[in-house]
Parts: C-alpha cells; sequence; structure tokens
C-alpha cells in the first residue's frame, strides 16, 4: 500500500504521523518549541500518551531545560505516567524516525486543525442529538455558545506545503488518483486538483450553490506552481486528460483550448449568436457556440500574466466576469461578440519564481488573483521505467453517467449536517489575512463552497453532505498553505518587500533610513520609504528602536521581527 493509499484508507493515521512528526521534531531540537507553542497545546493531541509527551517537553522548555529523549523519560517516570506515554522506547522511536524540523510548523498546524475539527464534530453531534430529541433550542444553543476554534496567526515560512488531508480524496476523484499515483511521478495534489477544475468543466453550469444573490457554479480556476520539468506539471494533467478522453462527450476533444491572450479572444470561444442589421431587418451573421463550456489550458500561464501588463488588454477584468457570472462583454467599439451563460475553468501552470514576477500588485489587489486556488506540485517519486498503464475506462463510464444525472440538477444545498458544519468553519474562512497572502486567498469561503459542489456533484447528490464539506476544506488548506509558501510575508508593494528583504537580512543591526535611501539609490522618496516603514510595522513585520552610540544624534534602526 502506497502512502497515499494509506492516507485514503485511514485518514487517522495522517494525524498520528504528524503528531509523532511535532514530537519527534522538539525531541530533535527542544528550541522548536517557540516556533510551536502558539499553534498547538497539549489538548490538540488526539492520543494521550503524545499528550503527556508533549507536557513534559513544555514544562522542560519553559523552565529553559534541555527537552530529549532521556530528560523528558525521566520528567515523565518521576510523575508515573511513563508507561502511559509509551515507555523509553516508544519515545526513542519518535526521534529515531523522523529527518529533522524543518516541517515541524506545518505538521503542528495539521495537529490543531485536526483537533478543531474533532471539536466542532462532537458539538455537532450534541446538536443533532437534540434534534432528535425535539429540543430544537438546547441544539441552536450548543451550536451558538460552541467555541469556534481560535485563530491562530499562522506564521509565515516558505516551508513547502504538508500533504493533503486523507480527506480530499473522497469519492470517484479519491479512486482515480489512487488508481493513477503508483504509477506516474506526477504529484498527488496536482492530479487531484486537475481532476476536480476538469470535472466541474465537463459538468456544466446547471448545479450552482446560492448564497444571498449570488450563485456559485463549479467553474475553478487553478495553478498548479512547480519548478519547470521538475514539478511534472504536464505529466499530471496528461494522466487526467487520458480519464476524460474516455468520456462519451466533445468536451475534452473540442472544449479544452490554450491561447489565452486576449479578452476578445476569450468571448469569442464561448459566444452568443451575432446578428447584423441590413435593409432594416437582423440577419444572423454568426452561429455562435452552442457549448458554453470552455477549460482553458495554460502550459505557460507566466506568458498569461505578461499579457495582462499591456496598456488597454482586457483580459483580466474578463476572466474575473468568467469567474463571477459567465456573462462576457467589452466596451471596445468594434468589438461585436458578446457571451451569457459561459461556463469558463482555467487551468494554469507556472513556476513559483514566475508567479512572483509576473503578479503584479494590480492583479493581486483588483481580484484576479484570488479567484484562483494555487497548488504547490512537485515530482512524489523517482520512476526511472516510467509509469505503468492503466485501465480508466470504469472511471471514464462513472464520469460519464454522473455528468449526465447532474447536469439536470438547478441549485444544490447544504444538508443539515453539513451546514451545521458550515456554520462553525465560516468565520475562520472568511477572516482577512494580512499583506499579499490575505489578498490572494481572500475568497477562502467562496472557493471551499465551489469544492464542496463539485465533490457532492461526483457522488450524484444534489445536497452538500458533511464528507463533501470536509474534503473541500482539506482542498482549501492545501492551496491556502500553497500561497503561504509562493507569497510568504510579501505585502504587495514592492517598496515594503523590498525593505522588508533588506531589514530581515541585515540581522539584529537592522537598517537606518540611510541605508534604506542607498537600498534604492535613493531613487525613492522619503515620503515612499516612510510609508512603506509604516504599513511593515502595522502588519508587525517589523520595529524600530533608538540607537545613541553614533557619535551623533541618535539614530533610528529598524529591525525584523
Amino acid at each position: 500500500m502506497t502512502a497515499l493509499s494509506a492516507r485514503k484508507a485511514a485518514p487517522s493515521d495522517q494525524v498520528i504521523l504528524a503528531e509523532q512528526s511535532v514530537l519527534g521534531g522538539l525531541l530533535l531540537d527542544s528550541t522548536c518549541f517557540n516556533r510551536v507553542s502558539d499553534i498547538i497545546t497539549a489538548d490538540d493531541f488526539c492520543l494521550r500518551e503524545h499528550c503527556l509527551i508533549f507536557n513534559a517537553i513544555s514544562a522542560l522548555s519553559k523552565e529553559s531545560k534541555p527537552a530529549d529523549v532521556i530528560t523528558v523519560s525521566e520528567w515523565l517516570e518521576r510523575r508515573s505516567e511513563l508507561e502511559s506515554a509509551g515507555d523509553l522506547a516508544y519515545i526513542g522511536s519518535l526521534a529515531n524516525n523522523i529527518p529533522g524540523t524543518a516541517n515541524i510548523v506545518a505538521y503542528s498546524e495539521i495537529v490543531h486543525k485536526h483537533a478543531a475539527k474533532r471539536k466542532r464534530l462532537a458539538d455537532i453531534e450534541k446538536a443533532r442529538a437534540a434534534l432528535l430529541a425535539g429540543n430544537d433550542e438546547a441544539a441552536e444553543r450548543i451550536l451558538r455558545v460552541a467555541p469556534v476554534t481560535k485563530t491562530v496567526e499562522k506564521p509565515v515560512t516558505s516551508e513547502w506545503p504538508a500533504p493533503l488531508d486523507g480527506a480530499a480524496f473522497h469519492g470517484i476523484a479519491g479512486d482515480i488518483v489512487l488508481a493513477i499515483e503508483p504509477h506516474t511521478e506526477a504529484d498527488p495534489a496536482a492530479i487531484l486538483l486537475q481532476f476536480l477544475v476538469a470535472a466541474g468543466s465537463l459538468i456544466g453550469r446547471g448545479p450552482h450553490v446560492r448564497v444571498e444573490g449570488d450563485e456559485h457554479h463549479g467553474n475553478l480556476f487553478v495553478l498548479n506552481i512547480g519548478d519547470t520539468s521538475k514539478g511534472r506539471k504536464g505529466t499530471s494533467w496528461g494522466r487526467v486528460q487520458s480519464v476524460f478522453e474516455q468520456v462519451l462527450d466533445s468536451w475534452a476533444s473540442e472544449r479544452v483550448l490554450s491561447g489565452l491572450s486576449s479578452g476578445e479572444g476569450l468571448i469569442w470561444q464561448v459566444r452568443d449568436a451575432i446578428y447584423v442589421r441590413e435593409d432594416g431587418k437582423e440577419t444572423l451573421s454568426d452561429p455562435g457556440v452552442s457549448d458554453k463550456r470552455l477549460l482553458v489550458l495554460e502550459s505557460e500561464f507566466a506568458s498569461t500574466l505578461r499579457v495582462l501588463e499591456r496598456d488597454g488588454n482586457t483580459l483580466s477584468a474578463l476572466v474575473r466576469q468568467a469567474w463571477d457570472k459567465g456573462n462576457l462583454r467589452t466596451l471596445t467599439k468594434n468589438s461585436a461578440a458578446v457571451a451569457t451563460g459561459a461556463h469558463i475553468s482555467l487551468n494554469g501552470h507556472i513556476t513559483a519564481d514566475e508567479l512572483r514576477r509576473y503578479l503584479t500588485r494590480t492583479e493581486a489587489g483588483n481580484g484576479f488573483a484570488n479567484r484562483f486556488l494555487f497548488c504547490c506540485v512537485k515530482r512524489s517519486k523517482c520512476l526511472p521505467d516510467g509509469g505503468g498503464d492503466v485501465d480508466l475506462a470504469p472511471y471514464a463510464r462513472r464520469l460519464a453517467l454522473m455528468a449526465n444525472k447532474v447536469r439536470t440538477f438547478g441549485r444544490v444545498t447544504f444538508d443539515d449536517v453539513a451546514r451545521a458544519t458550515w456554520h462553525q468553519v465560516y468565520p475562520d474562512l472568511s477572516e482577512g489575512r494580512p499583506g499579499l497572502l490575505g489578498a490572494v486567498t481572500s475568497r477562502a469561503e467562496a472557493q471551499t463552497l465551489r469544492l464542496a459542489l463539485i465533490y457532492a456533484l461526483l457522488d450524484s447528490s444534489d445536497q452538500i453532505r458533511a464528507e463533501h464539506l470536509r474534503a473541500a476544506l482539506a482542498v482549501w488548506e492545501y492551496c491556502e498553505a500553497s500561497a503561504r509558501f509562493v507569497f510568504g510575508t510579501a505585502v504587495g508593494d514592492p517598496v515594503a518587500d523590498d525593505l522588508l528583504r533588506a531589514i530581515r537580512s541585515s540581522g539584529a543591526n537592522g537598517m537606518t533610513r540611510t541605508g534604506m535611501r542607498d537600498l534604492f539609490k535613493r531613487n525613492r522618496s522619503g515620503a515612499e520609504i516612510g510609508a512603506a516603514l509604516e504599513l511593515l510595522g502595522r502588519l508587525g513585520h517589523i520595529s524600530a528602536r533608538q540607537v545613541s552610540d553614533t557619535g551623533g544624534r541618535p539614530a533610528e534602526v529598524w529591525v525584523g521581527r
């Protein structure tokens, strides 16, 4: 059984492995305790022995004492808890089986998130029992007063995202990834995300979730972020494409297109019929496109981002319209084409460096970027002889049956349990994040709804159930972690971002205003530098202090946090 199979078969294994990784990392280097203590507590561990071990590490760390296998074991033994904690051999195995501490923050976040999920599910079960007993008031009170997961200000790190939670591999999406995964070097996350964007496009615009006055359909925009060639981005799409090519539908051969270079070109691929007026009568000039489904595949998405920088280019605005409503038009005088009811999805490939370089402050701030799901991808394994063939025909038949059924659906709703779960997670999803990371992830709730809708439709269900929402949340958490990996502490202001990098590079010595002016070769005004410093200070990235040993008047020095 592969590691991915294990996550699918027993999702709790992933939680236990994350807990062991956190504890093992702390036993290897107890100085990491400060990196995780704001994220997790002993109560977040699902196994009692792990809770006891973390308590011991915490107590020793707070006393500034070393916390290794021997000291932790002795601490537990003095309190007659060593046997309950799994004995010396188990504690030793935690340290011996962990390669290092590089991903300890990411593992801590996994532990905390699953603890929060267990608490939410317990509250929902209590509420359900109250409802079944006819006590609506008690059920409402439980859901109302149940503490929402504490919002942890996630440390901004450059750590690669932790593997996708097993809940993401639900239903036919998970079955297909599991079938393909042993035979490819492609990242399971890339296979899954590209399968979901393709499935949403195949289904079309009928099924939707309504939130107030807005309808959310199954059209996703996904950006796969990985090194050129080594990320296996194209390989992962090839595997997904081979499934959909076997579905008896013209979509795979006719509605997956590349070449996103202008807004007018995008409209043309999903245009309505065009009529011209001649001799007082309207005459059909162009029949338009009857199939309004379109999956735009851009293997070099950096080129698309460069196009957005051109003066007068309408592509950014129309891509946003495509995600929102599916009604596309421009104000260009000579453009007669418009599109209504279009169902446009987008699957792009790019490197992290290209994304940072070409995603301008404008596109990050105007809502273009936050309509995308960011997915970090890399080679999952080394297969010198290539992967084996996989019989995908049974999955293609299941997809065809599903698509034919769910296209007739209209509004899709939550069942009672999923709605209660949604009420629990919504506050955190809708909580704003600072900086560029906050700008590119600010549609968390809408993205999660669309993902949950697709998971429900793949089960041929006209209701979103708890397992669909859990799968969607797992995917969103990975996408958010991917965005954090790419954008880190960037705030989206070029001056502020350059300053932050320079200030942090200066270490404890900090940086003076003179150093900042020299950094920009005196091409930035004092007002621009001052505004950038104010922004970085407000976000908590830097702080100022006075230095008096300069031989003159005290100087103000900024240091990174």
